[in-house]
């Protein structure tokens, strides 16, 4: 027996209530992937079943962090997801990374390898464009500022020294931790990445200022630059790149 239009609209409404009662008390701890993205497609659309579309989303991209790095043209391609409901997707998870910056608050310290890497990788999550950031520090390894230098594709990403070097003056700062991605290759670093780094740390160097850290972020691994010329990579990172 076919189901009354009016019925069916009730239990999709209690269905909503249910759904959003239980990440309330419970968080999201024990949903399924589908249940997250369903949840979160009741906020941009109002009157559909969301949990079809959520597996949609899921059979298209194949997990649900490759539903949140999917271009918005992409998302707007699933049946049921318009432009508006992918530019939610996008927003949810460019807002995710900026929770995940703003946690590694200034006034953190950095004395290992392993805090550089812990308080820069939320700025190079689900990135698929390159990018480059400072992280300039007192001589207690105090956090000072962190700065998005530069963004973009290939040769765009690279900032020039001068504007480093600058910003670290500006900011008074002893040590220097700096890092970018390759967001389509491997973490090792080019010839150029190795150049580049050397250069910058002599440089920094004839101001008293130390280049600690430069870290390579790639999709699943990272590369401490520090290792290239130290073979304890736990040593604390406040010494010298380059000899």
């Amino acid at each position: 027996m076919a189901v009354h239009p009016d019925n069916r609209a009730e239990l999709h409404r209690n269905h909503r209530q249910r759904l959003k009662a239980r990440f309330e008390n419970e968080g999201l701890e024990h949903f399924e992937d589908h249940n997250v993205l369903e949840l979160l497609l009741f906020y941009v659309i109002p009157r559909c079943d969301t949990n079809e579309i959520a597996h949609m989303l899921l059979q298209e991209f194949g997990s649900i962090s490759n539903v949140f790095n999917a271009p918005v043209e992409a998302l707007s391609g699933v049946p049921g997801i318009g432009r508006e409901a992918a530019q939610f997707i996008k927003l949810i998870a460019a807002v995710s990374r900026r929770y995940a910056v703003d946690s590694e608050k200034v006034g953190k310290t950095i004395r290992c390898c392993e805090d550089a890497v812990k308080l820069l990788s939320p700025y190079f999550v689900g990135m698929k464009e390159e990018i480059f950031v400072c992280v300039m520090l007192d001589c207690g390894g105090h956090v000072i500022r962190k700065m998005v230098m530069s963004q973009g594709d290939g040769n765009s990403v690279r900032t020039d020294m001068d504007t480093i070097i600058k910003e670290a003056v500006f900011s008074k700062a002893s040590n220097l931790v700096i890092a970018h991605s390759h967001p389509c290759g491997f973490a090792a670093p080019s010839q150029q990445d190795l150049d580049e780094t050397e250069q910058l740390s002599r440089t920094l160097r004839a101001l008293n200022i130390n280049l600690c850290e430069h870290v390579i972020f790639a999709k699943n691994e990272y590369y401490l630059m520090s290792t290239y010329r130290f073979r304890d990579p736990k040593t604390l990172i406040f010494r010298q790149i380059s000899n």
